[in-house]
């Protein structure tokens, strides 16, 4: 078995298409307010998921640069993307403060950038966050939300959470016992922090 095939896909599934904010999403029942809350303050996640890849790819070997390099330019598209998408619905984007789930996992992001964490730890980090959302979004067929649906489940993404899986389970072939643990750790973890951002859009007090 290969290392991604060992990681946990109940836990991935629980914080993505299994997750309540995605099944409102998916039936309609969602409130605009709680999927504005979303919105924005997946804009500010970004903002810093940015510089977390930044040291992925500082970190990587050279048959990863690619990969790492088109991640980043995809994700300073996507802000442009997010901030087009403020400017239609009047939101001010000076307005928009993280809330405490938010907060919180950007600190512990911070904190794994300022660690000295395997690259197998860093890329399956990477690799966790992105194929949360595309587990999430491409399990949304409601035409209302369709073109969250086709910039995060879309075949493009697929490929690239494919090429991730790739990368990290290079990654493995050189790793030791320990950070392999280490790696499926910071797994699970992500996906406590992804169910916790979701349950945050869907109560603010989160």
């Amino acid at each position: 078995m290969s290392f991604s095939a060992s990681l946990s896909r109940d836990k991935l599934f629980r914080a993505s298409s299994e997750h309540e904010f995605i099944q409102l999403v998916s039936n309609g029942q969602i409130k605009q307010q709680q999927f504005d809350r979303w919105l924005t303050q997946d804009y500010l996640f970004v903002k810093h998921l940015c510089r977390f890849v930044a040291h992925v790819l500082v970190n990587a070997p050279r048959q990863d640069y690619k990969i790492l390099i088109s991640g980043l330019s995809t994700l300073e598209e996507e802000l442009t993307w997010f901030e087009n998408k403020f400017k239609e619905k009047n939101i001010n984007i000076e307005d928009i403060k993280p809330l405490p789930a938010n907060l919180n996992y950007q600190n512990w992001i911070s904190e794994l950038i300022s660690s000295k964490k395997s690259y197998l730890s860093l890329i399956t980090t990477y690799y966790a966050i992105e194929i949360c959302y595309y587990q999430a979004w491409k399990s949304v067929k409601n035409r209302d939300y369709q073109e969250y649906a086709d910039r995060w489940g879309s075949k493009e993404f697929e490929q690239y959470i494919d090429q991730l899986r790739v990368s990290v389970d290079n990654a493995s072939v050189t790793a030791s016992d320990d950070d392999k643990n280490d790696a499926s750790h910071l797994w699970n973890t992500i996906m406590e922090f992804e169910i916790d951002f979701w349950n945050m859009a869907i109560n603010e007090t989160s």
